[in-house]
């Protein structure tokens, strides 16, 4: 059984669609017109500054993804689980059957722009604690709250030992002091444009729940384990309200890759940019063959190691 996990944002980097536009000229074409915007010189020409904004971010990470999994569909491999992280999920449901190409750029450029436009409103950061459990973490944040400082929550249960917080700079930043008081190793800074799932992201539900509810999902031919629950999914009435709800509650990707785990999983492929999943997989699942596909040429190279399976 394979598994197909999508990274998130700040899996950007300039120029990281190059080799991909050379592979798929007609889906980053496609993509362009779903955006709205030049994904072609966004991919290849942006500057780590013009990339690293919520709304451009999305966008160049997403396609990239696509394109990735266009190569492995191209060289005969194929999911029998999906999953992505955070914005991840958008192309995870096009490797589920349950969107296009097309429909899945436009989502994600509402998404981004939605977000940006949140975190411009409620402005916030983020910080991943290393060493510290999703309990160490909320005590943090509840302790960080008891001291009267604003907002801070869990946003990301990363792996057992790995937990990102997300909130109002202050909140953060009281919340990671501590962290570290009750025994996570470091606090490290994210160098993210908002406060992302966290109840500051609010203001970006409106827009993005009048485009879900314009789009149509299909009934997943293969299931997608979800953010909000990390619980597999197939039915098309399903999708919407978990990428709705997800937006402002954690990213569930330690209990995803134990559910990957009793599912039976033999490979995990992480599809795009960034390396992060493919990290964490390896970490989460041992004994298992985790790979990726970074760039066109590496879709033949996992298909031949994953030629058994």
């Amino acid at each position: 059984m394979i598994a197909f996990v999508f990274p998130g944002q700040g899996s950007q980097n300039p120029g990281m669609g190059a080799p991909w536009v050379e592979a798929w000229p007609d889906l980053f074409d496609a993509a362009s017109e779903a955006a709205g915007s030049d994904v072609v010189r966004l991919t290849c020409s942006a500057d780590e500054t013009e990339l690293r904004r919520t709304d451009n971010a999305q966008i160049a990470t997403a396609v990239c993804s696509l394109a990735a999994l266009a190569s492995l569909r191209a060289a005969g491999v194929t999911p029998a689980v999906t999953a992505g992280h955070s914005l991840g999920e958008y192309p995870a449901l096009v490797a589920a059957g349950s969107l296009d190409d097309a429909a899945a750029i436009s989502l994600v450029a509402t998404r981004g722009s939605a977000m940006a436009t949140a975190a411009a409103r409620f402005p916030g950061t983020m910080a991943a604690l290393l060493g510290a459990d999703e309990h160490i973490a909320q005590a943090a944040c509840d302790k960080a709250a008891a001291g009267g400082d604003p907002m801070v929550c869990v946003a990301n249960h990363n792996a057992a030992d790995q937990v990102v917080i997300s909130g109002t700079e202050a909140g953060v930043d009281a919340a990671a002091a501590a962290a570290k008081e009750l025994g996570a190793k470091k606090a490290l800074p994210l160098r993210v444009g908002g406060a992302f799932h966290s109840p500051l992201m609010a203001p970006a539900l409106v827009p993005l729940a009048v485009k879900v509810a314009a789009t149509p999902f299909a009934d997943a031919t293969v299931p997608i384990v979800a953010n909000l629950d990390a619980t597999a999914h197939t039915d098309a009435a399903e999708i919407a309200p978990l990428l709705l709800g997800g937006l402002c509650a954690p990213v569930r990707w330690h209990e995803t890759m134990q559910l990957l785990d009793r599912l039976g999983v033999d490979a995990v492929v992480e599809v795009g940019q960034g390396g992060v999943l493919h990290k964490l997989a390896k970490r989460a699942l041992p004994g298992r063959v985790v790979a990726r596909v970074a760039e066109p040429a590496d879709a033949a190279t996992v298909a031949d190691e994953l030629g058994g399976i």
